[in-house]
C-alpha cells in the first residue's frame, strides 16, 4: 500500500469512529428532547386533541403550539437530528471519495 492510501484509511477510520460516537450521543439528545415535548404545550392545548392530530409530538413541526421551554426542546431535537445525519453522511462520503481517488474500497457493495 502506498503511504497516501494508509493515511486515507487512517483518516476514514478516525472519522468513522468519531461519527459513530457523536451520532450515538445525538441520538440520545434527540430522544430526550422528544420525550419532554408532550409536557410543554400551551395550557389551552391538549396534546392528545384534534389540534395536534392526536399526536403529542406534533409540537416538533408546529412550535407555535408549545411554550418557550417546549420550543427550546424542539430546537434541540432538530439540531441533534441534523448532527446525526451529518455524522452518518460524512464517513460514507469520505469512503466514496477515497474509492474514487485511490480505487481502494472501504465499503463493500
Amino acid at each position: 500500500m502506498k503511504i497516501l492510501e494508509l493515511m486515507l484509511l487512517g483518516a476514514n477510520l478516525v472519522v468513522l469512529v468519531l461519527g459513530i460516537g457523536i451520532g450515538l450521543v445525538q441520538w440520545v439528545v434527540a430522544a430526550r428532547a422528544m420525550i419532554s415535548i408532550p409536557g410543554h404545550y400551551r395550557p389551552e392545548i391538549n396534546p392528545w386533541s384534534w389540534r395536534t392530530a392526536f399526536n403529542p409530538q406534533a409540537g416538533l413541526l408546529f412550535p407555535q403550539l408549545l411554550t418557550k421551554e417546549g420550543q427550546r426542546h424542539a430546537a434541540t431535537f432538530w439540531r441533534a437530528a441534523g448532527l446525526f445525519v451529518l455524522c452518518v453522511a460524512v464517513p460514507f462520503g469520505m469512503a466514496f471519495l477515497t474509492e474514487m481517488a485511490t480505487g481502494m474500497q472501504l465499503i463493500r457493495r
